[in-house]
């Protein structure tokens, strides 16, 4: 049984469908946000609420959420970053239907010192996941978490 809880664990909301520095065409979207200190580095886990109206998703918002997390928790060294989709509250016949299933991402990114760029994506185990930052990524509770809302940086 894993009990290594996260030490910011949230429902993080942002202004989807754009970039940081851009306001048009942007709506409300969320995700669980989970953040967990490991030796010498920190895990953080953006998880998909499976939920309609949650706004753009984490695969497309994946560089903007990063860039808000590392400058809203003040995050830096090394930082591991992973993309879930339990697919918690999709019903067994949906998932079946459309051959969906859980997956985890590894997600690595450029920095160019103001904002992340260019993420790549490598599938991995959920098991791998929780091996390498010692936790569940479990969903329960998710619906009684506090909101985070990540402000819009003006870039210059």
């Amino acid at each position: 049984m894993r009990l290594r809880q996260p030490y910011i664990d949230l429902i993080g909301i942002w202004k989807g469908f754009g970039y940081p520095d851009r306001r048009n065409f942007q709506w409300d979207s969320k995700a669980r946000i989970r953040i967990w200190n490991g030796n010498n580095c920190h895990f953080v886990v953006f998880s998909d609420l499976d939920e309609p109206d949650s706004g753009t998703s984490i695969t497309n918002s994946s560089e903007n959420l990063a860039t808000f997390i590392r400058r809203d928790f003040h995050l830096d060294g090394t930082i591991l970053w992973f993309e879930h989709y339990p697919r918690h509250n999709t019903p067994e016949c949906i998932r079946q239907a459309n051959h969906w299933q859980e997956e985890v991402s590894l997600v690595t990114y450029t920095w160019d010192g103001q904002k992340y760029l260019s993420p790549r994506w490598v599938y991995i185990k959920r098991e791998a996941a929780e091996t390498m930052i010692d936790a569940s990524l479990e969903m329960e509770g998710y619906r009684s978490l506090s909101s985070h809302y990540f402000s819009c940086p003006v870039l210059i």
